[in-house]
């Protein structure tokens, strides 16, 4: 569309809507894996739940995962995040998630759990997943970690 303004002077005006491409992509990509994730999460029968939510945890990707767990109830968050296909994949999702989802999935892992996640992890990131357990769980998880990397975090978190 060319626009002419009172000097004649003839100015080209984007198309109503041009220059979102990326972001309808993303927002119909969105409502897509949340509509998946709703109607896995209602079936019928628990086989067939657990079947459809492995499925599209190996479908999309964590971080895709991790902004549509916000939206679901807190219960079916957990189940989500067991039924990644691996650690990485777990990872991953732990650091993009929202707190709300962490608190929910830290509440059904145990320790040893928690630990082998946060070995995986870069030393600043779990001390920014680490924020969002209570103190005492958060010393638990530091002495069952590597010497090292536990002496890493805490001196991380001093400075956060």
């Amino acid at each position: 569309m060319v626009e002419v303004h009172e000097n004649n002077e003839e100015h080209e005006q984007p198309h109503p809507g041009a220059g979102n491409l990326m972001e309808s992509k993303t927002s119909h990509l969105d409502d897509e894996l949340s509509e998946r994730l709703e109607d896995a999460f209602h079936k019928v029968t628990f086989k067939v739940h657990v079947h459809d939510i492995a499925k599209i945890a190996c479908e999309y990707t964590p971080i895709d995962l991790a902004y549509a767990a916000s939206r679901l109830p807190p219960d079916a968050r957990p189940v989500l995040y067991e039924n990644l296909p691996n650690m990485l994949a777990k990872v991953s999702f732990m650091i993009e998630t929202d707190v709300a989802t962490r608190w929910a999935i830290f509440r059904v892992l145990n320790d040893e759990e928690i630990k082998q996640l946060i070995d995986k992890m870069p030393a600043d990131e779990a001390v920014w997943v680490l924020d969002d357990i209570p103190d005492r769980r958060y010393r638990r998880v530091l002495e069952l970690i590597d010497s090292k990397k536990g002496a890493q975090i805490r001196e991380l978190s001093k400075h956060s």
